[in-house]
């Protein structure tokens, strides 16, 4: 511990960076695997300041053994979101409870610089597998908020028929359409747990993304050109997986059959690409039923994502 620096992390740091995260996946069983293109990005596109919102622990051959970050709520937020790694072969060594400790003084400084007043919740994501961090997050207070399911399915499979309502259509994903896609997602998870509400102009940085897939991307539009659904897909480290990153219906056009529809195209877009598994995650509560829906269309739970959450404030 005494030979590690303890400084915010740089977009130079990002290949050791990719290294850990290999590491940790490894480890931990986790098949998803980031990329340095894709990892510069998010460092580059996340609402924060990385000098102040970051912080790891380096030692003196350049190896990162953890590191940590965190966004501030968008205003009218009241959600930190906040992760972090530590190498397998560096646990055990007080590395995990200082980067947490300090996430969590740097929570109380976001608290502060916002002028908040109402409660806030600083929240964090692991496998139910990593009873190691379990065990580190009840000693600081943090407790199960939410669990998730991280489902996959073999392209390979068949895909069901689905027939979508009439006057509906699907349609490829094009630039044209990305501040439509903004408007309708903002309206179609209104009503999702730790759902906040982004500026635009951050929430479509996702469509510049190197793991954006915007050719397996897809829309479901009305006799009028308004959006009833979406499909956003990226694709990681390893190409023979991809993900349905984003599965949104509008209030209007649900129990339709659009999220099965968008999803048996994109299976078919995914075959063409010479993707093997196509993968998501789902809230286990999500309250459009959409556990059901996604295990109609032949997906399987492959493991499960806890959220612990800790107040801040109020």
């Amino acid at each position: 511990m005494s030979a590690l620096e303890w400084r915010p992390v740089t977009l130079a740091d990002v290949p050791e960076l990719i290294r850990l995260d290999h590491a940790v996946a490894k480890h931990e069983g986790d098949p998803h695997l980031e990329t340095e293109a894709g990892l510069a990005d998010d460092l580059a596109d996340t609402a924060w300041t990385m000098a102040l919102d970051t912080q790891a622990a380096v030692a003196p051959d350049g190896t990162i053994a953890g590191w940590v970050g965190m966004a501030p709520p968008p205003a009218g937020g009241t959600r930190i979101d906040a992760w972090g790694r530590v190498h397998p072969d560096a646990r055990g060594r007080g590395i995990g409870r200082r980067l947490l400790g300090w996430q969590l003084d740097r929570a109380a400084e976001q608290y502060a610089e916002a002028g908040a007043t109402g409660r806030w919740e600083f929240q964090t994501s692991v496998l139910d597998s990593d009873s190691e961090a379990a065990r580190l997050f009840a000693r600081y207070g943090l407790a199960p908020a939410r669990y998730w399911f991280d489902m996959d399915r073999p392209v390979a499979d068949p895909i069901p028929s689905v027939e979508l309502a009439d006057g509906l259509e699907i349609v490829p994903f094009e630039g044209k359409y990305e501040d439509a896609v903004y408007h309708a997602h903002m309206e179609a998870f209104l009503d999702h747990w730790g759902f906040q509400h982004r500026p635009q102009e951050e929430w479509r940085k996702r469509f510049d993304s190197a793991d954006f897939r915007p050719r397996q991307s897809l829309l479901v539009l009305t006799r009028d050109a308004e959006i009833a659904g979406y499909l956003l897909s990226m694709a990681f480290a390893d190409p023979t997986r991809m993900t349905m990153t984003t599965i949104g219906t509008r209030r209007p056009w649900r129990r339709k059959g659009v999220a099965s529809a968008l999803m048996a195209a994109a299976l078919e877009a995914y075959r063409a690409a010479g993707v093997t598994t196509a993968n998501l995650g789902v809230d286990t509560a999500n309250p459009s039923g959409a556990v059901g829906v996604y295990e109609r269309m032949g997906f399987r739970t492959i493991q499960t994502v806890i959220t612990f959450s800790r107040p801040i404030g109020g």
